[in-house]
C-alpha cells in the first residue's frame, strides 16, 4: 500500500522548504548585498543621529570610488568596527579646511549638512591613488582623516543607503 500524506502534511512540507528558502536568502542578502548596522556616535549629526539603524549597500564600491558627498561605511582602522563618514575628496584631489569651510582643489564646497562650531582648519593634502578622503558631518566631535590620513579603499564596506528605525528618520540620508 502506498504511504499517502494528507493535505496537512504536505503543506508542513512546503512550510518548511519555503522557511529554508527565505532564511538562505536573507543570509545572502545580508552577506554580499546589504549589512545593518546602528550609530553609536554623534560624529554624522545631524544627517544621522546616535540610535539610527541604517542599511549598507555592499555593492556600491565594487567598481566605482565613492563620489565626493557619498556617506560611506569603511571598517575602522583595526578593522573591529563599521564607522560611518562622507567622503569629501576622492584620488588625486587636494582636500583643505580653512576656518570650517571644506576646500577641495582650491574651490570652496557647499555643505549644508555639517554641524560645527569651532570652524577648524586642516592644511592642504593631495588624496594618494586607492584612497579617499573623509569627514564626519559634525566635524567637533568626529574621528576621520583629519586625524588619520586618507582612508584605503580596501576598507570601504559600502555605501550608506536607508535609515529604517526609528520610524520618524525612515529614508535616505542626504
Amino acid at each position: 500500500m502506498a504511504d499517502r500524506k494528507t493535505p496537512s502534511q504536505r503543506w508542513r512540507v512546503w512550510e518548511r522548504v519555503l522557511l529554508l528558502a527565505g532564511l538562505a536568502g536573507a543570509a545572502c542578502l545580508r552577506l554580499f548585498l546589504v549589512l545593518p548596522a546602528y550609530v553609536s556616535s554623534p560624529s554624522m549629526e545631524p544627517t544621522l543621529r546616535v540610535g539610527d539603524y541604517f542599511l549598507i549597500n555592499r555593492t556600491a564600491y565594487r567598481r566605482r570610488p565613492p563620489r565626493p558627498g557619498d556617506i560611506v561605511a569603511f571598517h575602522s582602522l583595526h578593522r573591529a568596527e563599521v564607522w560611518v563618514k562622507r567622503a569629501v575628496a576622492g584620488e588625486s584631489d587636494q582636500v583643505a579646511l580653512h576656518r570650517g569651510v571644506l576646500l577641495r582643489n582650491g574651490v570652496p564646497v557647499a555643505e549644508p549638512y555639517i554641524r560645527q562650531r569651532l570652524g577648524l582648519s586642516y592644511r592642504p593634502e593631495r588624496v594618494p591613488p586607492g584612497h579617499v578622503f573623509v569627514l564626519g558631518d559634525n566635524r567637533d566631535t568626529s574621528d576621520d582623516s583629519r586625524h588619520w590620513g586618507p582612508l584605503r579603499r580596501d576598507f570601504l564596506v559600502g555605501k550608506v543607503l536607508f535609515v529604517y528605525w526609528p520610524p520618524g528618520r525612515i529614508g535616505r540620508p542626504r
